[in-house]
C-alpha cells in the first residue's frame, strides 16, 4: 500500500469510533494541561518555598518544554509505525508519576527533575492524541475536532486554576498537586481501549525521520510551525507573568486565579470557533485575523496597565487567540501532509514541535524580561510575537492556505 493510500484509509472509522478517539483525546488534555499549568497562580509561592528567583522557575518550567521539543519529531515517526493508542497510555501515565514527584520535591533539584518528566510525557499524549483525531477524521472535517481538544486543555486550566483559587487557602501547593495527579489516571481506562486509526508505517525509522524533517523544512509546513510557535510564547510568557504582576498590586493566588479565567474560557471557545470560520474564511485569513486581534489586546493591557477592568476582556481576546492556533495548524499541517504524502505522525512533527518550544519560550522569555524591565515590557513582548505570527500567517502560500 502506497502512503497515500494509507492516508486515505485513515479517516473511515464509524462515527461512533470517531467519537471515542476524540473524547479520549479531549479528556486526556483535559487531564494533561491541568497537571502541567494547572498551578500557575502558585507560581510565586513555589518559588518562595523553593528559594528561587521568578527567572529561575520560568527555566525549571522551560526544561520540561526543552525536553519535549527534543521529542516531538521521534515520538511522530513511531507514531506512525506503532500506532496512537500506546502513546497516549504512556503519556498519560508519565504525568501520573511527574505530577506526584513535583508534589513530593523536597527542593528546587527534585521539583526540575519532575518537570523534564512532564517535558516528556507531553509529547508522548500529544503525540498519540493529536495523530489519532486528525487520522480519524477526513480533510473537510478535521479542523473543529481539533479544535476541541484544545478547548478540553483549556478546559483542564481553567478548572485547575478555579480549584487553587479555593483550595489555596486550605492546601498548600503540593497537596493540590499531588491531588491533580488523579485526573490522568482517571483517563487511562478510556484511553486504552480507543480504536487505533493509524495505518502503520512500513518505512524504515531513519527513512521515514528524515522525511519528516524535509517535510517540516519545506516552506509551508515551516511557517505554520513557526506560526504556533511565536502564539504559544506569547500566550505563555501573558500567563507567566500575571501572577507576578498582581502580586507587585497587592493580589495573591486567588485573584491570579480568578484573572486568569478570560484567558481560559476564550482558549476553550476560540478553538472550535475558529475551525468553523476556517471552513469558510480559509486559513490563512482566520489565523492572521485571530493573532492581530491578540497583539491588539496586549498591547491595550501594556498602556492601561494590569488593572481587573482592562485584564478580563483583554486576556479574554489573548487567549482566544494564541490558544486557537495550534488547533488550526494541525490542520493545515496535515493538509499538507497529505498533498505530500507524508502520513500523519510525521506531518504533524513541526506543530508538535512548536507546541512545546513556544510554551519552553514563553516563561523563560517572560521571567528575564519580567524581572529586569518589569510587566509592561513583558506584555509589549507578547504583543510582538503575536503580530510576528500574524505576519508569517499572512504569507503562508495558498496553496493548502486558502
Amino acid at each position: 500500500m502506497t502512503t497515500a493510500a494509507a492516508i486515505e484509509r485513515q479517516a473511515t472509522l464509524l462515527p461512533v469510533q470517531q467519537r471515542r478517539v476524540l473524547w479520549a483525546a479531549v479528556a486526556g488534555g483535559f487531564a494533561v494541561v491541568a497537571c502541567w499549568a494547572g498551578l500557575t497562580p502558585l507560581y510565586p509561592e513555589i518559588a518562595s518555598s523553593l528559594a528561587v528567583r521568578a527567572d529561575v522557575l520560568g527555566a525549571f518550567v522551560g526544561l520540561g518544554a526543552a525536553i519535549s521539543i527534543a521529542c516531538q519529531i521521534p515520538v511522530g515517526v513511531l507514531v506512525d509505525r506503532a500506532g496512537a493508542r500506546p502513546f497516549l497510555v504512556a503519556g498519560l501515565a508519565l504525568m501520573v508519576i511527574a505530577t506526584v514527584l513535583r508534589g513530593v520535591a523536597p527542593g528546587g533539584a527534585v521539583f526540575a527533575v519532575a518537570l523534564a518528566l512532564m517535558g516528556l510525557a507531553i509529547p508522548f499524549f500529544a503525540g498519540g492524541s493529536i495523530t489519532a483525531v486528525a487520522a480519524a477524521y477526513s480533510a473537510s472535517r478535521r479542523a473543529t475536532p481539533l479544535g476541541y481538544i484544545q478547548t478540553g486543555t483549556g478546559l483542564g486550566q481553567m478548572a485547575a486554576f478555579l480549584a487553587v483559587g479555593g483550595l489555596a487557602a486550605v492546601l498548600n501547593w503540593r497537596q493540590i498537586s499531588l491531588a491533580m495527579g488523579v485526573l490522568p489516571l482517571l483517563v487511562l481506562p478510556l484511553a486504552a481501549t480507543i480504536p487505533d486509526p493509524i495505518v502503520r508505517e512500513t518505512r524504515s525509522l531513519t527513512v521515514a525521520a528524515v522525511d519528516s524533517l524535509r517535510f517540516l523544512l519545506r516552506a509551508g509546513p515551516a511557517s505554520t510551525a513557526l506560526v504556533a510557535a511565536a502564539a504559544l510564547a506569547a500566550g505563555s510568557a501573558a500567563v507567566y507573568v500575571l501572577p507576578f504582576a498582581l502580586r507587585g498590586e497587592s493580589l495573591g493566588a486567588q485573584a491570579a486565579s480568578l484573572l486568569l479565567l478570560p484567558y481560559l474560557v476564550g482558549a476553550a471557545a476560540g478553538a472550535p470557533l475558529a475551525g468553523w470560520v476556517v471552513a469558510r474564511a480559509g486559513y490563512r485569513a482566520t489565523l492572521g485575523s485571530l493573532l492581530g486581534v491578540g497583539a491588539a489586546a496586549a498591547l491595550v493591557v501594556v498602556a492601561a496597565g494590569p488593572r481587573p477592568a482592562v485584564l478580563v476582556p483583554c486576556y479574554l481576546l489573548l487567549g482566544a487567540a494564541s490558544m486557537s492556533i495550534p488547533a488550526l495548524a494541525a490542520g493545515l499541517a496535515a493538509r499538507y501532509g497529505e498533498r505530500g504524502g507524508v502520513p500523519p505522525g510525521a506531518a504533524l512533527g513541526g506543530v508538535r514541535l512548536a507546541q512545546a518550544t513556544g510554551p519552553a519560550l514563553g516563561p523563560s522569555l517572560g521571567g528575564i524580561v519580567y524581572v529586569h524591565a518589569g510587566t509592561s515590557a513583558t506584555l509589549a513582548l507578547t504583543g510582538a510575537l503575536l503580530l510576528v505570527a500574524a505576519a508569517l500567517a499572512l504569507g503562508l502560500r495558498q496553496t493548502g492556505a486558502s
